[in-house]
């Protein structure tokens, strides 16, 4: 069975914070973390559409903060 667009949005976003752990300490730590908050941001935001078109909320991805 295909994943709706929700639960992608969702499952992509439980890898970039797994990411963010996983280059901790890395020597271009910093320069990681801008693409790839960049990345989540957009996650975000198409996550934050799709609820308010279904009407269902992934509270835990698209708390401000």
């Amino acid at each position: 069975m295909p994943m709706n667009l929700s639960t992608k949005l969702v499952f992509a976003l439980e890898h970039v914070a797994h990411l963010h752990d996983l280059i901790e300490g890395n020597e271009w730590e910093h320069h990681l973390n801008q693409s790839l908050t960049s990345f989540e941001y957009e996650l975000k935001r198409q996550l934050r559409k799709e609820e308010s078109r279904t009407g269902r909320q992934f509270t835990k991805w698209t708390k401000e903060g």
